[in-house]
């Protein structure tokens, strides 16, 4: 990787830059005299940014607007097609992609099959890192995106991840077990800014920007697929904690095991006996065969098999009792239930709702997430665009795409 260039905007102008293409990625097209007004910051300092912003091919003139008096203003619009962003959401198996344009809308998606390590004795974070880039490059090739047009690539992974550094730890499915590189490995390995985010508050960034989230003040995402976790946005911006742990919630101590030790390693007591893979082992016990969406297979059999309603029961009311546990601490006025958590149906969704009456003092809006498996995706998307360090275009890293801050 390059240096970062000695002649990079600093932080306020980094800022301002970001506000204005914002600006035009939401409300655009939009006069100089329109950006002054919503930034605060004075026409000569707007015309200063905008000639910067369109040297560099991010903002274009579109033609003059209409007049309130005097001569007409110059509209301005993002040039959506200078560059691309390139989002990724990593699992063990499989890795999917999407190329989006900087207005934010999808101009491809894939999915690739990956064998990323599962076992830390089987191979280093690198082996996992060298795959995943290896996968990322051939979205790039195929999709023709050279390094120098692509903004940044944003990629979601199931562990715990310093936004400061873009480090992950305790990403066992993946391969990442204790304390791995994975920003500066994949920009050393492309060539191209990167921004490292956990999964799921991914998927709760999406769900925000463009599904059941849309206009929530305080956001709860609860995600069930082989573990358990939730993405938390108060006031748009992700709610991380101290350790950037915040959303663990696979580690409450719920459910008959609570308490106890052991177990499969890099696993809280909760989602080794609620997530989606515990359904499926409960069902392999019962003589069932292999179900893709256990959960969802769980409650059609329980449907004619009276001897199986009593741990979809359970299932569903431990949920409720991890949603109730984020809602007496956060207080969110939205609660999204996404991946497996949304097979439950109609009738399981009113059972929740009804344990969390019981419980609670105040009860928020209880629903399904509405993205499905486009929500990580969106998230990654959004995460670049939104990135108010200074995603902003090739001047603030020396001729090429910026550096995204994690």
């Amino acid at each position: 990787m390059a240096a970062m260039a000695a002649g990079r905007p600093g932080p306020s102008r980094r800022g301002h830059r970001w506000a204005i293409l914002n600006l035009l990625r939401q409300y655009g097209p939009l006069s100089r005299k329109d950006l002054a007004a919503h930034t605060g910051l004075s026409q000569p300092r707007v015309s200063a940014l905008v000639k910067e912003l369109f040297e560099e091919g991010l903002v274009r003139e579109i033609g003059p607007g209409a007049s309130s008096g005097g001569r007409r203003p110059v509209l301005l619009d993002l040039n959506a097609a200078a560059y691309h962003v390139l989002g990724a959401m990593v699992e063990s198996h499989r890795c999917d992609f999407v190329v989006a344009d900087l207005s934010g809308r999808t101009v491809s998606t894939s999915t690739v099959a990956l064998d990323l390590p599962g076992d830390p004795a089987a191979a280093s974070g690198d082996a996992a890192l060298d795959r995943l880039a290896e996968a990322l490059r051939g979205v790039m090739d195929r999709s023709g995106l050279a390094p120098d047009r692509l903004l940044g690539i944003g990629v979601g992974v199931p562990g715990i991840v310093q936004p400061e550094t873009g480090r992950v730890r305790r990403a066992p499915g993946v391969g990442w077990w204790q304390d791995a590189a994975v920003r500066a490995g994949l920009e050393e390995r492309l060539g191209v800014p990167v921004v490292v985010e956990n999964d799921v508050n991914l998927m709760a960034l999406g769900e925000l920007a463009q599904g059941a989230g849309q206009g929530a003040r305080c956001l709860v995402l609860v995600y069930v697929g082989t573990g358990i976790g939730a993405g938390i946005v108060v006031d748009g911006r992700l709610f991380r904690g101290a350790a950037s742990a915040a959303g663990e919630i696979g580690y409450l101590p719920l459910g008959p095991a609570a308490g106890a030790a052991g177990g499969r390693p890099g696993f809280g007591v909760f989602e080794q006996q609620f997530s989606a893979r515990a359904v499926a082992r409960y069902l392999a016990e019962q003589g069932l065969p292999h179900q893709p969406r256990p959960v969802a297979a769980l409650v059609r059999l329980a449907r004619r098999r009276a001897e199986l309603r009593p741990y979809l029961e359970q299932l569903i009311r431990h949920w409720a009792y991890g949603v109730a546990s984020l809602v007496a601490v956060l207080d969110p006025d939205r609660v999204l239930l996404a991946g497996d958590a949304a097979d439950i149906g109609a009738e399981g969704l009113e059972q929740i709702r009804g344990v969390l009456g019981r419980l609670l003092p105040e009860v928020p809006a209880v629903r399904f997430a509405a993205l499905g498996d486009r929500a990580g995706l969106v998230g990654a998307v959004y995460r670049v665009l939104s990135d108010e360090a200074g995603l902003t275009g090739p001047a603030a890293r020396g001729g090429r795409s910026p550096r995204a801050s994690t």
